[in-house]
């Protein structure tokens, strides 16, 4: 690329032309930015874009940009055989004190975008044994993948038909769950876990990813577009509230820092024909 330097600390100073992630999102954000500093981009003229962007635009346009840009940053650290951890520590300092962090959006889940009792029926027909297993302890302890698969035995304890499980989720904050005596020893006699409920068969943690490719596959067998884990504890919050449960326990079982958060991702108070039209009539 012309322009382009190995001295990734010219970035700070005299500039230099940056460099293109192969994401075409982030790639086409660069470009920009380049051809609006053709003499070479400096770290200052990055804070000014960004904070002009932050202002003019949504806030997932800002997410994009910055991403797009911290991406590009770091490709010049790495191409110049610097420590890119080290730049990638001070560029965050810098853009913490000049207001420019990440964007936080938090879209409620809508009813409409949740898996029925029969989708998840269908779901658990489909998957092979070990992924059918997976899934079911998703859909009991409404689990963050990250959480269910970091579960270690020594921390599941039954009490009678229930498997009583503490969980450490965002936030180092403890919960517990619960999964059936019957699913729990299903897990150990499938998976052989020595440390672990959920471990390959070389007794290492299950992979994130592998777990949500199966999760995927089982999706495209059954006609569900994009099935991921999460999906698992998006339904379990929208059929328990919807069965009536009391979103204060939902709340709590899910492991929500605030009810407000449960009540802004999960209150579908919107109607529906069946309640405008009782009895036939709307009046």
């Amino acid at each position: 690329m012309r322009n382009e330097t190995n001295n990734y600390e010219m970035i700070l100073t005299t500039g230099v032309q940056l460099p293109l992630p192969a994401d075409k999102t982030y790639k086409a954000i660069i470009k920009r930015v380049n051809n609006l500093h053709p003499a070479g981009v400096t770290l200052p003229m990055v804070i000014d874009y960004l904070a002009q962007v932050k202002a003019e635009k949504s806030s997932s346009t800002f997410n994009n940009y910055l991403a797009g840009l911290k991406k590009s940053l770091l490709m010049v650290a790495e191409r110049s055989g610097k420590d890119s951890l080290i730049f990638k520590l001070k560029f965050e300092n810098t853009l913490n004190e000049s207001g420019l962090k990440r964007i936080k959006i938090e879209q409620a889940v809508r009813e409409d975008d949740v898996l029925t009792a029969l989708d998840i029926e269908n779901i658990l027909k489909a998957a092979n044994p070990r992924t059918k297993l997976i899934i079911t302890a998703l859909t009991q302890t409404a689990a963050r993948v990250s959480e269910l698969l970091s579960i270690r035995i020594v921390n599941c304890v039954g009490r009678g038909e229930f498997v009583n499980v503490k969980i450490v989720g965002k936030g180092s904050r403890e919960r517990t769950v619960f999964l059936t005596r019957e699913t729990f020893n299903a897990i150990k006699k499938e998976f052989k876990g020595t440390q672990f409920l959920f471990e390959s068969r070389n007794h290492k943690p299950l992979n994130d990813r592998n777990v949500r490719k199966a999760i995927y596959r089982v999706g495209e067998l059954v006609g569900i577009d994009n099935l991921h884990p999460h999906l698992f504890r998006h339904s379990f919050a929208t059929l328990q509230i919807k069965a009536g449960k009391g979103i204060e326990i939902v709340s709590e079982y899910l492991g929500h820092k605030s009810i407000m958060t449960t009540q802004a991702f999960y209150n579908h108070g919107r109607p529906c024909a069946e309640q405008i039209f009782k009895d036939g009539k709307t009046w």
